[in-house]
């Protein structure tokens, strides 16, 4: 069986852009979350404030998934391959992915911490 994986880099880069298109998805709906809880603060009761919070943890997490898939992306030799076993199963996969072209690196973290 010929070997139909593309390089363990390409891969990484695949799942990197992809992280990072939820990212931004993520920091897009924490964003109107907060547009809609400042905007009528007393409509939501303090649970529902807290839950609400949720969202910059899925946007930290997700940056966090990012980066480490761009190290293990830059970590791997350039001619590390999967499996010819599995490479069906990972072209499936990415093949599903949404994220398109691998992207520009992930910018240094900021710090910022964002609260409603």
């Amino acid at each position: 069986m010929p070997d139909r994986a593309p390089p363990l880099q390409e891969i990484l880069a695949r799942v990197r852009a992809e992280l990072v298109d939820l990212v931004g998805c993520a920091d897009g709906l924490q964003a109107t979350i907060g547009e809609i809880v400042t905007s009528a603060p007393s409509s939501f009761g303090l649970d529902a404030q807290i839950r609400l919070q949720s969202a910059d943890a899925l946007s930290q997490r997700l940056d966090r998934l990012a980066r480490l898939a761009d190290a293990l992306e830059m970590g791997v030799a350039p001619d590390w391959r999967l499996d010819p076993a599995a490479a069906g199963e990972v072209l499936s996969a990415l093949k599903r992915l949404g994220g398109g072209a691998p992207v520009d690196r992930v910018p240094q973290d900021e710090g910022e911490c964002e609260l409603f």
